[in-house]
């Protein structure tokens, strides 16, 4: 998943999610809703992520306790 133990946080994890999220709404769309759990992941990300004006940067919003593992997206 996205966070284990209550305070790690898997970035790459969190990019799979997003990308199946964007080919399943934008890229094939079928017309079916999404399931829950995706749709309670768009909420999240929406409600936790800013946008930066200067740049249109997306940046996501983390607890100070958490700690990312050390696996990276390339």
């Amino acid at each position: 998943g996205i966070f284990s133990e209550g305070k790690y946080f898997h970035p790459c994890a969190f990019l799979k999610i997003i990308k199946q999220i964007y080919k399943q709404v934008f890229l094939w769309p079928s017309g079916e809703s999404p399931a829950l759990k995706q749709e309670a992941f768009a909420m999240m990300l929406l409600d936790w992520s800013i946008t930066l004006k200067e740049s249109g940067m997306v940046l996501f919003k983390l607890y100070e306790e958490l700690k990312i593992d050390g696996l990276m997206p390339d």
